[in-house]
């Protein structure tokens, strides 16, 4: 499961943002929390396995602080995105420089980097 969640975060973080699905990545960040509590609470593997719950629970910590991204790859992956879109975005995020577009080189990583998860409220209105 860690190696699944570490490989998708590479492709979810730092691949294009715009080819992103966030409906899949939601959809497959809430089952693999809910695999790792599973794992977590089971008595067994509690007594007899406690470095795996260490190992579980930091992966799960991890998995629910990647899930407050999500709304971000939602923004920027919205296939009805334009031109004036971009213009409102990079005004939201202050992005000094010429205007976001489809054609930027942009990945979670950058974009929450630039402030985008701070603006979300004003990113989902936009978008």
């Amino acid at each position: 499961m860690a190696k699944s969640y570490t490989t998708s975060n590479v492709s979810w973080t730092r691949e294009s943002i715009f080819k992103q699905d966030s409906d899949n990545i939601n959809s497959q960040t809430k089952q693999m929390y809910k695999n790792l509590m599973g794992l977590i609470n089971s008595p067994i593997i509690r007594k007899f396995a406690p470095l795996t719950i260490k190992i579980a629970e930091d992966l799960s910590d991890d998995i629910k602080n990647f899930q407050k991204y999500i709304p971000v790859i939602a923004v920027f992956s919205n296939p009805g995105l334009k031109a004036r879109h971009f213009k409102e975005i990079s005004k939201a995020i202050k992005y000094e420089g010429d205007p976001l577009s489809l054609h930027s080189n942009l990945y979670l990583n950058k974009v929450v980097g630039m402030g985008a998860a701070e603006h979300i409220e004003e990113l989902e209105v936009i978008s």
